[in-house]
């Protein structure tokens, strides 16, 4: 009886967090640059948090979908890591409205209904039956997938030794006195999703479908394989490419890091009402484990991250806001009918039309809360935190759970603010620096997150001025220096064949839009094949004259024999000349514009002994550096360049390191002086850098 008691205490009290021992005397403080428009925020904060014995925290506040305020509090629970914003950590059951607004996309995309069938004949996932094909209790052929949205599927998990069949793994580990689903199917090894189904279809519903709201992650883990039954693609690829990438979600992440501690990551454990466990120092918590718990519990994420999922959200970036307004879906059972608040998809939400989501079904430690601003709403002693009609977001992740209101405190934070800043748009911080109002830097961008960390700007205007792509110690790298640019439209293509390269062109060439910059490179990711990149510009939005020629993948010996002279010669010069070597053969890509002075010069096979002494002479002769690029051939280190007339007061800065360049990207600023071309490339087994820099 003592087992059955716990198992009941288990259900209620377990879920991801970060445990800690707080200690009474600790002083928790800020631990980034602070804002006077926020300072109530900061000292409500640390107010909270001392009273209610957390040891940290990190959260983050957007209007009108930009974010303006990050800050971290405190420690985590081993005072060893200050939490910030950019810290890694269990986002526990954010992973829901996650898989819930993949599904609104894939609803969007005409390729599913949320009154679909899920099981039996026609279903969704029909081809998912119990080992004896007999699914026992028949209401389950009536489970569509806005029942398992709203979580009134008829699934609970309070029924004695099951409770939630996605902890079974944990329950015995932990020897509770629950039902082993792995023996009762004959299983030799680790569960999986369509295990665990198959099982659940053996058993009875607690209530008919669509009649009671029974908090389930079992059913979020069916909404998961119907994500992949519908798309064709494994869930967590589906994920990234339709919903992290598109907004630049680069950190966000199935399980931690496997290797525990990385950089600002977190070493998470679970919390149980009779002690809690570190994933990595108890053999029950691998990897697979949070695969399993994928589509439910399985995502990590920082503040950063789910800001700019709940900004690209709102504002429309990944469905229209007819499906968003799905989210706060009422359930159509009678029981719920009258509530103030209720479950929509993958949110709670309310009759104020805010909609949060928190840790778990009884746990505030994380919370998201969007705040429909359409009306002034006020709080406790009459203040307001709706001034305008633009919406607010609050993103805030303890240190631990101590089973407080947190909600209640996003809706204090906000009132707090009287002045909101009117732009310092916060949400790219983590993905670069920014040199001035005009100018970030992202630099040595993995080739596998370049496309999202480029999303992520776009969203904000800020456009593509400079690419390089290099490679160290084996791993393709990208330096990208991004402009703001409200004028234009601009269009970004990432490691494309020579092929897919050519179908684009010609597809963008009918939309109005001509490549401005192109890149080459070897894709360490694709076994070093060439690749190229590319920024589109819409050119119907300009009333210059595109005097412009460019091409990719020509072979260097018909480029400078032929090609580099014949341009010539109709007054055209490089300022693009990007060389790549595959095989030992070399290509180029190219761009050449039309102009009006011929003191210019290109170079190839350059040095890097003979690299500073050839800027020194052109410089001599009234020539910039406009373009340099890196690659290796038969093992050397060799430049390919190109210096033009020019009258602008510019620098070059050599053999920087990766310290030094972002050093220099802040104090060069203080000078007046914007990065105009950074080129990276190896130099023993450590990433260096050119910087030209431009008055």
């Amino acid at each position: 009886m003592k087992n059955e008691v716990m198992v009941l205490k288990l259900v209620a009290f377990v879920f991801l967090v970060l445990s800690t021992t707080y200690a009474e005397n600790e002083d928790i403080g800020v631990n980034e640059k602070s804002s006077a428009d926020f300072s109530a925020v900061d000292s409500l904060m640390l107010d909270f948090l001392k009273k209610n014995h957390y040891s940290g925290a990190t959260m983050g506040i957007s209007k009108g979908n930009r974010l303006l305020y990050t800050q971290g509090y405190g420690k985590t629970t081993s005072g060893e890591i200050k939490m910030q914003p950019t810290t890694l950590l269990p986002i526990s059951s954010l992973s829901k409205t996650i898989t819930a607004v993949a599904i609104l996309k894939l609803h969007s995309d005409n390729q599913m209904n949320l009154t679909d069938r899920v099981f039996g004949p026609s279903g969704i996932l029909e081809n998912i039956v119990p080992l004896d094909s007999v699914i026992r209790d028949k209401q389950v052929l009536g489970i569509t997938v806005q029942h398992l949205l709203e979580h009134t599927s008829g699934w609970g998990q309070m029924t004695p030794y099951l409770y939630d069949p996605m902890l079974n793994p944990v329950y015995l580990a932990r020897g509770h006195n629950v039902t082993n689903i792995a023996l009762e199917m004959g299983i030799n090894g680790i569960l999986t999703h369509n295990d665990i189904i198959k099982f659940m279809l053996t058993k009875n519903l607690q209530s008919t479908p669509g009649m009671r709201f029974h908090y389930s992650n079992f059913g979020y883990c069916i909404l998961g394989r119907i994500v992949e039954e519908i798309s064709g693609m494994p869930y967590e690829e589906y994920i990234k490419e339709e919903i992290l990438s598109p907004l630049g979600m680069i950190h966000t992440r199935l399980g931690p890091h496997q290797d525990g501690y990385i950089g600002d990551s977190l070493q998470p454990t679970l919390n149980f009402d009779e002690g809690a466990l570190d994933i990595f120092t108890d053999a029950t918590y691998t990897q697979d484990l949070f695969e399993l718990w994928d589509s439910t519990l399985g995502w990590f994420s920082t503040v950063y991250d789910i800001s700019r999922f709940v900004n690209g959200l709102t504002e429309g970036s990944l469905v229209d806001h007819s499906v968003l307004s799905l989210l706060r879906t009422r359930p159509i059972s009678l029981i719920s009918a009258k509530k103030e608040r209720w479950y929509g998809y993958g949110v709670f939400t309310d009759r104020s039309q805010a909609w949060w989501q928190v840790s778990d079904q009884n746990g505030d430690e994380i919370l998201l809360h969007h705040i429909r601003c359409r009306n002034k709403i006020t709080v406790k002693d009459g203040q307001t935190f709706c001034k305008d009609n633009e919406d607010l977001s609050v993103v805030i992740i303890m240190s631990s759970n101590n089973r407080k209101d947190i909600k209640q405190l996003s809706e204090s934070l906000i009132a707090s603010v009287e002045t909101w800043p009117a732009s310092d748009e916060l949400s790219v911080n983590d993905l670069g620096i920014k040199t001035n109002d005009d100018v970030f830097v992202a630099s040595m961008i993995p080739e596998n997150d370049i496309k999202a960390v480029t999303n992520a700007f776009l969203r904000l205007k800020y456009n593509p001025s400079w690419m390089d792509a290099y490679v160290v110690n084996g791993k393709t790298l990208f330096t990208v220096v991004f402009k703001l640019d409200k004028k234009h439209n601009y269009r970004v293509a990432y490691l494309k064949t020579k092929q897919s390269l050519n179908l684009l062109v010609e597809k963008n060439l009918k939309d109005g839009y001509t490549i401005s910059f192109v890149v080459s490179c070897n894709s360490q990711q694709d076994s070093g094949r060439t690749r190229h990149s590319v920024v589109f510009r819409n050119r119907k939005e300009s009333k210059k004259e595109d005097n412009s020629l460019t091409w990719w993948n020509q072979s260097w010996k018909k480029y400078i024999t032929g090609t580099l002279n014949y341009y010539k010669s109709y007054n055209y010069a490089p300022v693009i000349q990007s060389v790549i070597v595959h095989k030992g053969m070399k290509h180029v890509s190219y761009r050449f514009e039309k102009k009006k002075s011929k003191n210019w010069k290109s170079y190839v096979d350059l040095p890097r002994e003979s690299l500073e002494q050839v800027i020194k002479e052109n410089a001599q002769h009234n020539r910039r550096l406009r373009y340099l690029d890196s690659y290796f051939e038969n093992g050397e280190l060799l430049f390919s360049g190109v210096f033009t007339s020019d009258s602008n007061t510019w620098m070059v800065q050599v053999d920087l390191t990766e310290t030094e360049l972002r050093e220099n990207l802040t104090q060069m600023s203080k000078r007046n002086y914007e990065p105009e071309m950074i080129i990276g490339y190896e130099a023993n087994e450590q990433p260096m850098f050119v910087v030209v820099w431009k008055n």
